[in-house]
This record gives C-alpha cells, sequence and structure tokens, in this order.
C-alpha cells in the first residue's frame, strides 16, 4: 500500500508540476484521489498542492486539479462507505481520531534529529538549498510550487510521526 500511495502521489505531484492542459491536471487530480484511497496520508501532501493550483493557475484551471480530486474523492468514499455499512469512514477517519498518544517533549524534536538531520541530511540541505535558489531567481512560481510540496511532505511525515503508532512506513514520502 505505501509503494502505490507513493507512486500515484508523485504521478499527482510531476503532472501538477508539468501540466500541459486542462486533461494534465485531470489526470493529476484521479492521481491525488487515487494517493489518497490507497493511504490517508496524502490528504496532507494534497492540501498544499491545492493551495498552489489555486494561488497560481491562471482562470478556470486552477479549479481543475481541486475538483478532480474531490468529486473522485468523494463518489468512492461515498460508495464505499455505503458498500461497508459505515465501516470505512469507521476505519479511515474516527478511529485514527481516537490515537490521542502523542509524544511529548522531546519526542517532538526527535523526528528532527533522529529522521531528517541523522537519516536525510545532505537531501534536506540541498533541498533547502534549492529552494533559496530559485526564491532568490525570482522564479516565484516554481518556488511556490516546490515550497508548497516540500511543506507538505515534511509536515505530512512530521503530523503522523508524533504519534506513538507512527512507525518509519510513515517517513516515506520523505
Amino acid at each position: 500500500v505505501d509503494s502505490l500511495f507513493l507512486f500515484f502521489l508523485l504521478l499527482s505531484v510531476y503532472l501538477l508540476r508539468f501540466q500541459r492542459g486542462a486533461l494534465s491536471l485531470v489526470a493529476a487530480g484521479a492521481c491525488a484521489a487515487m494517493a489518497y484511497l490507497s493511504k490517508q496520508t496524502a490528504l496532507p501532501i494534497a492540501l498544499p498542492m491545492v493551495i498552489y493550483s489555486l494561488l497560481v493557475l491562471q482562470g478556470w484551471r486552477k479549479l481543475v486539479f481541486t475538483l478532480t480530486a474531490l468529486v473522485i474523492t468523494g463518489l468512492v468514499v461515498a460508495v464505499w462507505d455505503r458498500w461497508s455499512d459505515g465501516w470505512y469512514l469507521f476505519h479511515t477517519w474516527q478511529l485514527p481520531r481516537q490515537l490521542t498518544h502523542i509524544r511529548q517533549g522531546h519526542h517532538l524534536a526527535d523526528f528532527w534529529w533522529r529522521d531528517i538531520l541523522r537519516q536525510v541530511p545532505v537531501a534536506f540541505g540541498l533541498s533547502l538549498f534549492y529552494l533559496l535558489h530559485i526564491f532568490r531567481s525570482t522564479r516565484y512560481r516554481l518556488f511556490a510550487f516546490y515550497f508548497f510540496f516540500f511543506s507538505g511532505m515534511l509536515g505530512a511525515s512530521w503530523f503522523v510521526r508524533i504519534y506513538f503508532a507512527g512507525y518509519d512506513n510513515v517517513l516515506f514520502p520523505l
């Protein structure tokens, strides 16, 4: 499931970044929906990409990615929840909300030290350097895209990792 989620997520991001028309945006939205349906961790990653599309894309195109993802996700969730007599939403929304064992104190910082700075310091540093470089070169649309994508991936991993139930596979977006 993790690899399928990552495949659809990265394909969605690729299609959104290098889109050549409305069909690319529809495909990007469909892939975002499939990523969410594979693993709900895609939601906090897709939200910044929705913000990017609403802020940066022009005219009616800014709605295509968002509406496609929402319609597909909404229809599939409604059908699956109906077929399962309410168990789908219970397992994907209600049960995870009951996870209240959040790491406290120094455990919140463990993500940054153990999972980021100790495991991927070069990749993390180069990512920050590239973001700074494109910002300083006044390519603001490109900066906005990578900033929202980077924030979504990092935020999703950290948010899921702060729960005691969050194991190493929640770091897949990184």
